[in-house]
């Protein structure tokens, strides 16, 4: 293939490269023919019937390779992707086609009257059922606009799919619906934790906005009051097992209802963890946490120690343990050893041995730091080097951040904690590099608070924040909660179910590719999802395992119906059988989520393009018409044979 400034060849075969070779030939044997036997010619006119013989050669071999000339398209389309756009943002859009998305009806808006779509152009509006079918109708497509809501990330990998030559995007977003433009909840909670939910509202009232939580019983649980395009925190204590679902509510300054969405969830009925806390001396955080213990109805012992060898012992929600010494029987009969610096120093060498035992084993260990474990950081147990933390100039406040979803890091309610005079030695000051580490806590500027480092089977945990009964003493005691629940259900002993259901991020919407994924200490193929509204919706997902993850297995469903979906997976070669909910929400809900999500996607898609806007000229090659080159031939040859005949003797 050769591209020769306007004009393009494609590849040739061997008959043609022999006939080109046999044009060139004949070519300069009949120039060398002409120069001689026009030798008492004047210059001018021998030069001139060397170029009739040179242009006469030239269509020929034109005729043989067949070249097109090369044209750059310049095709703009329309898309529109939502109803309601206002038409007088399309009158600087300039554009050739127009398409609509979908065959579903839109609306446009002008001057406050609505104008029906085919009303609203001269040209033919052609519907589109998919974004493939775009591109089957105009290949030489070379500008689209995109206006109205915008494209999903999964249409828009599709256009990268169909694309067969370079498109420039544009956007031209509509106008921001009000309601919920950001949120995310855990659907699937432990009976006794609370559900919380996060998120973002945009509201056309400028003043002051609530957001209320109705329970399943049509009961308001709590409200917030906040300005539109403010974020929000709100929270609940679901009291019973099952499946359930609770209404957001999005209020104007009048109380005037904006909006109201469906939050599911799943709750299960299963036991908490055992939590053993040894503590050095007494404090107001291990007191907190044993009064966040008794109303959860997770299981606790308490030791502080007042001598030497002597300890206070307290139980809450345990009638009796095995040993109330620090030893291996009584390591196994808990999740979460809870320890401040100076009472894991403090442990002789026998009983750090069994406590790296029990730990690689599952027993997870939450270290509080302390100026002990600042100052004596060397005396820490190898196997806890990794982790360690080192001296700065003075303690800080700093909001932590956690995540309970895969959308990262969030704060339930951005009050900043004391942090104490110290960070966590950087990874790359490490002897070795550390894929074993996770952060589990952050400050709002990424540095973490609390990190943790897998050993074995369990794992160990430092924490830089250690007075979080502020909260409770602050009045918030459900911050302190949400807090405690979610770093013990990450410290602490895995699970002891070889399955479990990884945390889907929510919303999901019925017709859209839904990922699921699976950790399994054991082997797995396939899953069965059933609809529960609709027993004849069952698809068999077939689940591959992680790469990076080899306990991870994940693959893809397509939910037909809104409403729970039932997930069965069973063990290979085994009879082992697990179940889990997924909720899927219908596409008329969420409306404003699903618009700032569409237009986000679309933002990313056009800001990842980074051809120039000549690389975006769609090259076209246009064949040029035989014709020509024959009738120029059969001139310019008649041309030198009507000279050698008749002018020759002149």
């Amino acid at each position: 293939m050769i591209d020769l400034y306007l004009f393009h060849i494609a590849p040739l075969s061997l008959s043609k490269v022999v006939s080109l070779a046999i044009v060139l030939f004949a070519f300069i044997y009949v120039s060398i023919s002409l120069r001689r036997s026009l030798s008492n010619k004047s210059r001018s006119y021998r030069l001139g019937l060397i170029a009739l013989n040179f242009l006469a050669g030239l269509s020929l071999a034109a005729l043989i390779v067949s070249p097109a000339s090369l044209q750059y398209a310049n095709t703009s389309s329309l898309l529109i992707t939502s109803p309601d756009y206002d038409l007088e943002l399309l009158e600087s859009i300039d554009y050739e086609e127009v398409f609509k998305l979908g065959g579903h009806d839109i609306n446009l808006y002008h001057s406050d009257t609505s104008v029906s779509f085919d009303e609203a152009f001269d040209s033919d509006i052609q519907t589109v059922q998919n974004i493939q079918s775009l591109f089957w109708k105009l290949p030489e497509m070379s500008r689209l606009t995109i206006v109205g809501d915008g494209l999903s990330q999964s249409v828009l990998n599709e256009i990268n799919q169909s694309l067969l030559q370079p498109l420039s995007v544009a956007f031209k977003p509509s106008k921001q619906k009000a309601g919920f433009s950001r949120v995310n909840w855990t659907q699937r909670l432990n009976l006794g934790n609370y559900l919380h939910i996060q998120g973002l509202i945009h509201s056309t009232d400028p003043r002051v906005n609530s957001v209320a939580l109705i329970d399943p019983a049509g009961d308001q649980v709590t409200e917030c009051k906040l300005l539109s395009d403010e974020s929000f925190s709100i929270s609940a204590k679901p009291r019973l097992a099952g499946r359930h679902t609770y209404q957001i509510v999005l209020k104007d300054s009048k109380q005037n209802e904006i909006v109201r969405e469906a939050i599911d969830i799943y709750v299960e009925h299963l036991a908490q963890a055992k939590l053993l806390v040894v503590q050095s001396s007494p404090s107001f955080e291990t007191k907190q946490i044993q009064n966040w213990a008794a109303e959860n109805g997770a299981q606790l012992m308490l030791q502080t120690q007042i001598s030497k060898d002597k300890y206070i012992t307290r139980l809450t929600n345990i009638k009796d343990v095995r040993s109330r010494d620090f030893t291996q029987d009584l390591l196994d009969e808990f999740d979460l050893l809870i320890m401040d610096g100076r009472a894991l120093l403090g442990l002789t060498t026998e009983q750090k041995q069994m406590l790296r035992e029990a730990v690689e084993l599952g027993l997870g260990l939450f270290v509080i730091a302390d100026q002990e474990l600042i100052d004596q950081k060397q005396n820490l147990p190898s196997w806890m080097a990794p982790i360690a933390i080192q001296q700065t100039e003075e303690s800080r406040e700093m909001v932590p951040y956690w995540s309970d979803n895969l959308d990262g890091f969030t704060a339930p309610i951005e009050s900043f904690m004391p942090i104490i005079a110290a960070d966590f030695i950087p990874e790359n000051q490490l002897t070795a590099i550390q894929t074993n580490m996770r952060t589990l806590v952050q400050a709002s500027n990424g540095w973490p608070i609390v990190k943790s480092l897998d050993v074995g089977l369990g794992r160990v945990t430092v924490s830089l924040m250690r007075e979080t009964y502020r909260w409770v003493t602050n009045g918030d005691r459900t911050s302190h909660s949400h807090y405690w629940q979610n770093v013990i259900s990450k410290a602490a002993r895995p699970s002891e179910s070889p399955l479990e259901l990884q945390q889907i991020s929510y919303p999901l919407f019925k017709g859209q590719r839904t990922k699921f994924c699976i950790e399994s200490r054991l082997p797995i193929d396939s899953a069965t999802v059933t609809s529960a509204t609709m027993p004849d919706d069952e698809q068999v997902v077939h689940l591959l395992r992680g790469e990076n993850t080899l306990s991870r297995y994940c693959g893809y469903f397509w939910p037909n119906q809104a409403g729970w979906y039932r997930v069965n997976v069973s063990v290979s070669e085994s009879d082992q059988h697990y179940e889990d909910w997924i909720s899927i929400s219908d596409n008329d809900e969420w409306l404003a989520l699903q618009q700032s999500n569409k237009r986000r996607d679309t933002l990313r898609y056009i800001q990842k393009q980074s051809l120039s806007s000549e690389h975006h000229k769609t090259k076209m090659y246009q064949p040029i018409n035989q014709w020509i080159f024959w009738w120029i031939f059969v001139l310019c040859a008649s041309l030198v044979w009507a000279e050698n005949k008749y002018m020759r003797d002149e």
